[in-house]
């Protein structure tokens, strides 16, 4: 698996803009990465955007 760093949840970030979430800051993102990573499941749609995208990209294993 690839490392998470903070051009990864930058990007995130920006992905996640494009979609209509303008307000939506790096921190907030980082959150839900940082919970995703803890094993956490996502209570939101910005948290299964996120984790989504970190799947696809090899930034995770797929969730069951």
């Amino acid at each position: 698996m690839k490392e998470i760093t903070e051009g990864t949840i930058a990007q995130i970030g920006r992905n996640l803009r494009q979609f209509g979430y303008d307000d939506l800051t790096d921190e907030e993102v980082a959150a839900q990465v940082k919970a995703i990573q803890a094993g956490e499941r996502p209570t939101n749609i910005i948290g299964m955007f996120a984790r989504d995208m970190l799947e696809e990209n090899g930034y995770l294993d797929a969730a069951p």
